[in-house]
């Protein structure tokens, strides 16, 4: 109904308000959890933990969100309107084999192999693994540098 008298750019700002409400809602736990953790005295893992859970819940989110935004574009028929939505702009650099697409069967598209998509995927989880081992260890050296400090010129008390 609010897409009939408002269009679809409002009706689509409820959808999105209302997946953000429901995926929120996933959140409740981990807070909680850290927060206990927060109590107890276990500060620094409390915090490790919820960044880790907040940034798995944000990549979900985004993919959830993603086929949420074109289930509803393809039942309203705003995906047929080139103004209405957004593409992504292909790598002109791409060569691949031709093979059928994934979104549509009767469409061939150039396609990357099995074995460089695996590899490329190992790639990225090898590199973003490193970049938090790394964020980790920067965290931890601050903290004894903090400590380290406090302890030398007794500000503390």
């Amino acid at each position: 109904q609010v897409r009939n008298y408002f269009g679809e750019e409002i009706a689509f700002q409820f959808v999105f308000k209302r997946e953000l409400a429901k995926a929120t809602k996933m959140l409740i736990l981990p807070a909680v959890c850290c927060k206990v953790w927060m109590l107890i005295g276990r500060t620094d893992c409390a915090r490790i933990v919820l960044l880790l859970a907040l940034t798995g819940w944000y990549r979900w989110f985004t993919k959830r969100w993603s086929q949420v935004e074109a289930e509803f574009a393809n039942r309203w028929g705003t995906d047929q309107h080139r103004q209405s939505r957004v593409k992504q702009i292909p790598n002109i650099r791409f060569c691949g084999k031709l093979e059928p697409s994934q979104e549509n069967l009767n469409f061939q598209r150039p396609q990357v192999s099995y074995w460089k998509a695996m590899l490329g995927r190992a790639a990225s989880v090898a590199l973003t693994a490193l970049f938090a081992a790394l964020l980790v260890v920067l965290v931890v050296c601050e903290h004894l540098l903090y400590f380290r400090y406090t302890e030398m010129y007794d500000l503390r008390s």
